[in-house]
């Protein structure tokens, strides 16, 4: 009997290590499973952090749209890439003609949103003693050289054809006498600008 009854108390001993162990497991499970949770909360809102990196990455680097006209093979507007340059969007048109004039533009210029690269024909007009340069501008796309002769200062007066230094400087000169001009006919009434002056700048002016 006395050596029945140690190993019933061994037995019940040892059950009550195992039940410890087992609710001490249970409780670390439970810990466990706590902190994997946690851990794939944390995981899922890095991703949407990240997620949200690159939508804005991707915004600040948003496509540029050119319209590439004149002297090449398909004259269009193309979707360039943020940094490309004038040659490259040239160059997706399908290149330039035989007869372009590239010695007139500066290939390595950084493209704009919104802007008209005007590729010239060899032996164009000539602009104050150069080849008419690409016209690139947000507002109007009308041309190799456009200029609004109401907000225009003396830099881009001098480069319409016929047109110096000085004949710029009465241009606005008589513009804030008058305010504003309401027509491209006024001009005549600027000193040194007649008929034949006003016809060669027609095309490269407006209001």
């Amino acid at each position: 009997m006395q050596g029945f009854e140690l190993s019933k108390r061994q037995i019940l001993a040892l059950a009550a290590i195992g039940g410890i162990c087992l609710i001490g497991l249970g409780i670390g499970m439970s810990r466990v499973g706590r902190h994997a949770a946690l851990g794939d909360e944390d995981i899922l809102a890095s991703k949407e952090n990240n997620s949200g990196v690159e939508i804005i990455n991707s915004s600040s680097q948003a496509s540029v749209v050119v319209h590439v006209a004149g002297c090449v093979k398909n004259p269009n507007v193309y979707v360039m890439n943020p940094g490309d340059r004038v040659i490259d969007a040239i160059n997706k048109a399908g290149g330039a003609k035989a007869d372009a004039d590239l010695d007139a533009l500066n290939l390595a210029e950084p493209l704009k949103d919104g802007e008209k690269i005007y590729v010239p024909p060899k032996g164009e007009m000539t602009v104050s003693g150069q080849t008419a340069q690409t016209s690139k501008t947000s507002a109007y796309n009308n041309g190799p050289l456009v200029v609004n002769i109401n907000t225009a200062g003396p830099e881009e007066l001098d480069r319409l054809p016929g047109v110096g230094p000085a004949t710029a400087q009465k241009i606005i000169e008589y513009r804030n006498q008058i305010g504003r001009f309401t027509s491209i006919e006024q001009l005549e009434e600027v000193r040194g600008i007649g008929p034949k002056k006003l016809e060669q700048m027609r095309p490269f002016v407006r209001l």
